[in-house]
């Protein structure tokens, strides 16, 4: 029975470590895309109360109603409500996102281990296939060791 080398007996762990890091670069990627999605709904709220607001502001020359004005300031007040949750969703997303780049990096840290023990034993394997060959060179009969 051929025993395998210790090279090849790790590339199964190899590929499922690759797999793992896949794995982690899309779950990643996944929360990277929903962070960015969450920050441009922030701005588009923060951008749109500030519109509101000026807008707000610039009738204040004229007379207003005071039903009116009241349902203005309850208004903003609902969007500032509003804001606060998109922070915290965004907050969370951020959270998220780092949760994944650390099990990515972990990952990507795990792969990179496997492939310098595997280029260890590769090497050790190889300088011993050149030991064995020098030994069974030594081994042959040289007519020239007789004369």
């Amino acid at each position: 029975m051929t025993r395998k080398k210790r090279s090849e007996r790790l590339k199964p762990v190899r590929k499922l470590a690759d797999k793992g890091q896949q794995d982690a670069s899309r779950e990643l990627g996944h929360s990277q895309q929903a962070l960015s999605e969450q920050e441009a709904r922030l701005e588009q709220l923060e951008n749109y109360r500030e519109e509101y607001r000026q807008m707000f502001e610039g009738e204040g020359d004229r007379a207003i109603d005071p039903r009116r004005l009241r349902d203005e300031r309850a208004f903003l007040s609902r969007l500032d409500e509003v804001i606060r949750q998109q922070q915290q969703v965004v907050e969370n997303n951020m959270a998220e996102y780092e949760r994944q780049r650390e099990g990515w990096l972990q990952a990507r840290t795990r792969v990179n281990a496997l492939d310098r023990v595997s280029d260890r034993y590769r090497s050790h394997e190889a300088r011993e296939s050149d030991k064995q060959e020098q030994r069974e060179m030594d081994d042959l009969p040289n007519p020239s060791r007789h004369r």
